[in-house]
């Protein structure tokens, strides 16, 4: 019952993911991107989108960071017409190569990959250190969807494996951890935040495969195949964890960038 739940996801997921990328017309994009968007705020002469809010420099300022930043998740899960929507976040390519003792040794390749589920993130704890220059939030996302291109090649558990077509892959119970450190740069004697370094790393209590047309599309062995690889998912989770943190931290940089480095620093953080 749970594996087929999940290959209905999978295949409603796979729709979802062919409208979103249909081309549209200028008019369409214009009323996408603006719709809904009028109120915002001006700050030093900058417009923000209205959720973004200040946090006071003191001894509440981690408290004010978890309360102000789950508040504006489900708006950054719409976007802006400055920020890029988070759900779906739309992923760089990732490219696995695998050819050593690991359980999965495979060529791996998964292209116009976005991510589902990120509007549910909620922030619970917040290490802001201003005099040290670095923050760490850390979310609980109840399950992250992957909707992706494939094309593999190699072996699972010494068996064969070939393949091109949609897949999906789930986490559930998904922990992240997101770092960062910055730096304060001067412009014509006023201080902005200067971001120099951002990573994502997570955690998870259970991930799901589900790759189409493996094997030529022969479902017999495709279907065993992701039973194995679904039997194999904390050794799958190992090889596509980082690459997909990398991903992750990549996609997230212009939107964090967006936020902290665009008014000044005494105005985001006020004393």
């Amino acid at each position: 019952m749970e594996l087929m739940r999940f290959r209905s996801l999978a295949e409603r997921l796979h729709l979802k993911i062919v409208l979103q990328s249909q081309p549209r017309s200028p008019r369409e994009t214009m009323v996408s991107r603006y719709s809904g968007w009028f109120l915002f705020v001006s700050v030093s002469g900058q417009i923000l989108p209205h959720f973004i809010k200040p946090c006071q420099n003191d001894w509440r300022v981690n408290r004010c960071a978890i309360s102000n930043g789950n508040e504006a998740i489900p708006s950054l899960a719409i976007g802006s017409p400055s920020i890029v929507p988070i759900d779906p976040l739309q992923l760089v390519s990732i490219t696995v190569n695998e050819n050593g003792p690991a359980v999965i040794r495979a060529n791996m390749t998964f292209k116009e990959l976005y991510a589902y589920g990120l509007n549910e993130s909620k922030i619970n704890r917040s290490d802001i250190d201003l005099r040290a220059k670095h923050m760490a939030w850390m979310l609980n996302v109840p399950r992250i969807l992957f909707g992706f291109k494939y094309k593999i090649n190699g072996h699972v558990d010494s068996l064969p494996i070939t393949g091109t077509g949609n897949g999906v892959i789930e986490f559930d119970e998904v922990e992240l951890v997101y770092l960062l450190d910055f730096d304060v740069a001067n412009i014509s004697g006023v201080e902005y935040l200067e971001v120099v370094h951002t990573e994502i790393r997570h955690t998870v209590k259970l991930l799901r495969i589900q790759l189409d047309n493996l094997f030529n599309g022969n479902k017999t062995l495709g279907n065993q195949m992701n039973i194995l690889l679904n039997e194999y998912w904390v050794d799958l989770n190992k090889q596509l964890g980082p690459p997909i943190d990398k991903a992750f931290t990549f996609s997230l940089k212009p939107i964090v960038d967006y936020i902290l480095t665009l008014v000044p620093y005494d105005q985001l953080f006020p004393k």
